[in-house]
């Protein structure tokens, strides 16, 4: 049983899927995101004191937690394939808690909003870029969040090392 304490659900400014916003609607979202970047992740770092996690940065802490994650999380009853609404939040403050941790290990990095091709998955959404050897590559961390949670309530296998491996990855040119 989760103890959710006083965390707070991020609410964002603007609803939608980014790709089906205007270009000003999305960069409204994306600021937002940042502005409550750093609080985010102190109420996700709450959220895991809680319930006995550390919030380390080390791959053992990074990975106790995210196995915490794909254990805990939970599928809405009203809607199956989806998440309980408040994990949804989680999944956000997980993905920019990983995004910086990415961006510790590589200054090369940095959070933007993907402008570049309508078409591409990552269209309009807050990513980490700035890879030397391809300035088009983004990574999604919140994406990938989202991916091993949703895999959790599926019932598929869970990773040993659900993010951990994700950042050293992510981090490399």
């Amino acid at each position: 049983m989760v103890d959710w304490g006083d965390y707070e659900v991020y609410v964002p400014p603007l609803w939608g899927l980014p790709s089906e916003m205007t270009r000003a609607d999305a960069r409204v979202a994306y600021n937002d995101k940042m502005a409550h970047r750093l609080e985010r992740i102190e109420m996700l770092k709450t959220l895991a004191r809680l319930n006995g996690l550390s919030m380390e940065e080390d791959p053992e802490s990074v990975d106790q937690f995210g196995k915490w994650l794909v254990d805990e999380v939970q599928e809405d009853p009203e809607e199956p394939e989806r998440l309980l609404p408040i994990w949804y939040s989680v999944v956000f403050d997980t993905g920019l808690y990983v995004g910086d941790l990415i961006i510790d290990r590589n200054p090369n990095l940095g959070w933007t909003l993907h402008k570049r091709g309508k078409k591409n998955v990552n269209h309009q959404k807050h990513v980490i870029m700035g890879y030397p050897t391809d300035s088009r590559y983004s990574v999604d961390p919140d994406g990938y969040v989202a991916g091993l949670a949703h895999r959790a309530i599926s019932g598929k296998t869970k990773a040993e090392s659900p993010l951990w491996d994700y950042i050293v990855i992510a981090s490399e040119d």
